[in-house]
């Protein structure tokens, strides 16, 4: 796991959101990103740029098939992640690029 982190005081409730964020998109890294035996990097990256928040988390794995990405209702695992995101009042960017990668901008409300 590669770590680019800003120091950052989130709320009690953003903070719950972002955890549930990242343990799901971990899960799915695990369990379906890299062959069974093999592992692989991740990157997990959380910045600050002025009013905007941003959570990035991203493999090097196979990829979500295209079908995932296009219509995020077909995948359980990223109809959770939307619904955190959207309790963060943010935007879930997926993209499948040599991996894939979660991308999750939000305000901070506190």
């Amino acid at each position: 796991v590669k770590l680019d982190l800003d120091s950052y005081m989130l709320s009690t409730e953003q903070a719950v959101n972002v955890g549930l964020i990242t343990n799901e998109i971990l899960s799915n890294i695990i369990k379906y990103a890299y062959p069974a035996g093999q592992g692989g990097p991740i990157y997990i990256a959380f910045k600050q740029s002025k009013e905007v928040l941003t959570l990035k988390i991203a493999d090097v794995g196979k990829g979500i098939p295209d079908e995932i990405i296009k219509n995020h209702r077909k995948s359980y695992g990223i109809q959770l992640i939307e619904l955190f995101t959207n309790q963060l009042k943010g935007k879930l960017i997926l993209s499948n690029n040599n991996g894939t990668a979660y991308e999750i901008n939000f305000k901070d409300n506190g």
